[in-house]
């Protein structure tokens, strides 16, 4: 979703009908945002299934804390180049949560 507001010029020469296109850049970021805060509610799935480790529970901070800081950013900016920062720092957070969830299952 977030990316699609960076791809808004692009994706209208080409046709392609994205949420941002068709609903505008704000209904687009408002739905990467929740997608972003989704994720957050899902990393905390393991606490209510009592399958939390001690390193989860310590290292899934920082991947929520990132996407809540994204969704956040998203929505006070939904520009072209915050999308595209956002777009990065994801790819960050995301790799930060696949070591938890990896660290976790050891």
């Amino acid at each position: 979703m977030v990316k699609a507001i960076a791809d808004v010029p692009g994706d209208a020469k080409r046709g392609i009908k994205s949420l941002a296109i068709a609903q505008g850049v704000g209904r687009a970021a408002a739905a990467g945002a929740a997608l972003f805060l989704s994720a957050v509610l899902a990393s905390w799935l393991p606490f209510l299934v009592g399958s939390a480790n001690v390193f989860y529970s310590l290292g899934v901070v920082l991947p929520d804390l990132i996407f809540v800081y994204l969704a956040v950013s998203i929505l006070r900016k939904p520009s072209a180049a915050n999308a595209m920062v956002v777009k990065r720092v994801a790819l960050l957070g995301m790799l930060a949560g696949l070591f938890v969830f990896v660290g976790g299952a050891l």
